[in-house]
């Protein structure tokens, strides 16, 4: 069975169970509940612990900050979105691409639980760095716990008291909003210094794939070869990207192919050389593309990864730590626009209420709202 066919049966059975049980089971003291493919759970947790962070001037500049990073990603959000508009309907290219994350759909099922660690982690940090700042502003936590999403995603949230925070002055009332988006940038920085210091010592190329009856195959190259190097008719690249480019460079000077020419390339490794000759293709061939490809998939790792882990573990590793680093730094970017109910909505209505009284900054930030989904709508790609 296909894992998009497993995962899909999978999330409807969690979805008639959960249904299910929303129509029968009424939650406890315990504060479980359930609805159509959610599972919560409530925990009296007050977050009292971070008052002793109050006094903190660290955490004031810090959530500070915060304010002035979702004014200025609201600013580049637009200015990315409005100039790839400007773009598309001028004749002059696509617009940027927006695609919402549909396992099976969008992404493959492999892809997505690659970013089920990034994505929790992004949820997580977003809720408790709004707990952190509420506690801070002096906001009690009405509510707080964990959830489950379609069986799949784990994540968290907390409900401070919406009453007391439209008691506060409008600065700590931004500081509460704009902290989530703050946690995301933070969590983004971390995780790309991360795979900087990762990539510090270089990387090797491991061989993830081959193609059944292609040259690589052939020549006795395996899955999960472990390669520091490479050598083309006695050329030395370092890297895979190295290996692409010197390809490329090839196809380039001879008519878009490497087709008719022969390549000696020694794929060097610490468990033994492996030697391929791609032969030149036969004047008469008709089949010029078996002969202008190796047949081989691969994937750079940090040598430090594989110091300590398998090379399948080492791509892992890569793979969620890229996803989530996209994931943090994507979600910060959305909920700094105001749409209805991200949390640069909510910045832009406070803000409004500074000059509009009344229900008119509501107005006005849906408004606001609207125009942002439709300027953005053009950019999805499903």
């Amino acid at each position: 069975m296909k894992a998009e066919v497993f995962l899909a049966y999978y999330v409807a059975a969690w979805a008639i169970v959960t249904a299910i049980a929303s129509k029968y089971y009424r939650g406890n003291a315990r504060g479980l509940s359930i609805a159509p493919l959610i599972v919560v759970w409530r925990v009296p947790l007050a977050f009292t612990f971070l008052d002793r962070l109050k006094g903190s001037r660290l955490l004031n500049l810090l959530l500070d900050s915060g304010i002035a990073i979702i004014l200025a990603s609201m600013l580049f959000f637009y200015s990315y979105f409005i100039s790839s508009l400007i773009t598309y309907l001028s004749g002059k290219g696509a617009t940027a691409a927006l695609t919402p994350i549909v396992p099976g759909v969008t992404i493959g099922v492999k892809t997505f639980l690659y970013m089920l660690p990034g994505l929790s982690l992004a949820i997580i940090a977003h809720e408790l760095s709004h707990a952190l700042a509420a506690r801070h502003e002096g906001v009690r936590i009405r509510s707080s716990g964990i959830m489950v999403i379609a069986g799949l995603l784990p994540a968290a949230f907390v409900e401070p008291g919406e009453e007391e925070i439209r008691k506060l002055r409008l600065r700590s009332r931004l500081r509460i909003y704009s902290a989530g988006v703050l946690a995301n940038i933070l969590a983004f920085l971390a995780i790309k210094l991360l795979l900087a210091l990762l990539a510090s010592n270089g990387f090797s190329t491991v061989i993830v794939d081959v193609e059944k009856g292609s040259i690589a195959d052939r020549s006795g190259i395996k899955p999960g070869m472990l390669i520091d190097y490479f050598e083309v008719n006695g050329t030395r690249l370092n890297t895979m990207n190295d290996l692409i480019h010197y390809l490329n460079e090839l196809r380039a000077k001879n008519n878009g192919t490497i087709a008719h020419l022969e390549l000696l390339m020694v794929f060097v490794s610490k468990g033994g050389n492996v030697s391929i000759i791609k032969p030149a293709a036969p004047q008469d061939s008709s089949d010029t593309k078996y002969y202008d490809r190796i047949g081989i998939y691969m994937y750079p790792v940090s040598k430090i990864l594989v110091k300590f882990f398998e090379p399948k573990t080492a791509i892992a590793i890569t793979a969620i730590l890229l996803y989530a680093a996209l994931i943090n730094i994507s979600l910060a970017l959305i909920n700094s626009a105001p749409l209805f109910i991200t949390d640069g909505a909510r910045v832009v209505e406070d803000i409004l209420k500074i000059k509009v009284k009344g229900r008119v900054s509501t107005v006005i930030t849906y408004i606001v709202s609207a125009a942002t989904l439709a300027i953005i709508l053009p950019s999805l790609r499903l």
